[in-house]
């Protein structure tokens, strides 16, 4: 594909979910993927290799976190891995200030890469294990949004996420086909994190085969500093499901 097709995929899948792309934003997303798809080469960042599967099922499923996202305010990704929904959120998103969390250095000195090269001001990088950097005092409570993607089940990924999240802020997890299981299966410790259920946001990517539902939760409290528990025993609580 040339470069129009890819960015005429791209701008249409996200106007498919109601977000406008410019010329510009589209042109930096892509050279992202480039540099992603490059790098994959050689580190494990996407099981997607193809660029049309790429462009839809990373760069538009990102962007469809955009859909509940405060207006302004700092955001962490927790998990982000690859970059993926933060750098698409900072391109996106000037009024966010974005931070990039994940537990593996090396994924994060690409992503500093990346930022580099794209020339993304609003993203800034966070270095370890969310058990660990969610009790730190100038993390906890202090996010106005979190967002996650596909890192673990509902339940588990909630109490890794929740604690970065100030009052009043929202935690976003963005979810696949057993989006309402989950949910279920996090009924009860959603009240014990302090945080209530807001919203949920179904939506198909392009193509039609794709389901995926952003769950938006609210903070309603300072979290309890039983929260997170140790790591040995989420492990235990949550290794059958």
């Amino acid at each position: 594909m040339d470069i129009s097709q890819k960015k005429s995929m791209l701008v249409s899948g996200a106007e498919s979910l109601g977000i406008g792309v410019s010329d510009d934003q589209a042109e930096r997303l892509l050279a992202y993927m480039e540099l992603v798809l490059e790098k994959n080469r050689v580190m494990n960042l996407t099981a997607i290799k193809d660029e049309e599967r790429f462009i839809y099922l990373n760069l538009v499923d990102s962007l469809s976190a955009l859909r509940v996202l405060p207006e302004a305010g700092t955001l962490i990704d927790v998990g982000t891995g690859a970059g993926l929904p933060g750098i698409v959120a900072a391109v996106m998103r000037s009024d966010l200030n974005v931070t990039l969390m994940d537990a593996t250095e090396k994924k994060l000195r690409f992503l500093e890469e990346v930022t580099a090269k794209l020339g993304i001001a609003n993203a800034s990088i966070l270095c370890g294990r969310a058990e660990e950097l969610s009790r730190d005092p100038r993390c906890r409570d202090s996010f106005d949004a979190a967002v996650s993607r596909a890192v673990a089940r509902l339940p588990l990924l909630m109490e890794y996420v929740l604690p970065f999240v100030r009052k009043g802020g929202i935690f976003v997890a963005m979810k696949g086909a057993e989006a309402a299981e989950e949910l279920e299966e996090a009924r009860n410790i959603t009240a014990l994190l302090s945080a209530s259920f807001s919203s949920s946001d179904e939506l198909v990517l392009p193509g039609g085969e794709e389901a995926r539902c952003l769950l938006v939760f609210e903070k309603t409290a300072p979290t309890s500093e039983a929260y997170p528990r140790r790591n040995s025993v989420l492990k235990k609580l949550y290794s059958n499901r």
